[in-house]
């Protein structure tokens, strides 16, 4: 598969991964309590719609920013815009490899019996690391040679 072709097969996976991730603020907007008790742990005590609604909207926009690496969707657009929507995917994959990193070094040394295991998201660490798994590759295997006012990405 060369180089495109797989920063393509990644985008639309950090994609489809997002959405699903973004699946779970759904069902709990719609009423569904399943798994909602494991992020009311963290928030100590029960999320408001409003917040959840918000993040929500940011995570199906951060999973939306994976089309960045898709060359048949970044071709249609501006060059101008080309660079700022890649300013913000890689804040994107920047934001979540923060978010990830801790939590997954976290996770293996609960493995290794170096740490408590209680109040862990296992489910919710392994999403994040799998969406960041498919989002920095596509983002970093994308990047165009060079990108001027006159030029898209090819």
């Amino acid at each position: 598969m060369s180089r495109g072709g797989a920063a393509t097969a990644l985008g639309f996976a950090s994609v489809a991964v997002g959405l699903s991730f973004c699946g779970f603020n759904v069902y709990w907007l719609a009423g569904g309590t399943a798994g909602l008790d494991t992020i009311q742990s963290a928030t100590a005590g029960p999320m408001p719609q409003a917040v959840m609604a918000a993040m929500t909207v940011i995570k199906v926009g951060r999973a939306l920013l994976g089309l960045a690496a898709v060359g048949a969707v970044t071709r249609r657009i501006p060059a101008p815009l080309q660079r700022m929507v890649r300013i913000l995917a890689w804040t994107a994959v920047a934001v979540l490899a923060l978010r990830t990193g801790p939590f997954v070094i976290t996770d293996i040394r609960v493995a290794a019996g170096a740490a408590d295991p209680a109040g862990i998201a296992w489910f919710w660490n392994a999403w994040f690391a799998a969406w960041l798994a498919a989002f920095l590759p596509s983002m970093w295997l994308s990047k165009p040679a060079k990108l001027d006012s006159r030029s898209t990405i090819a």
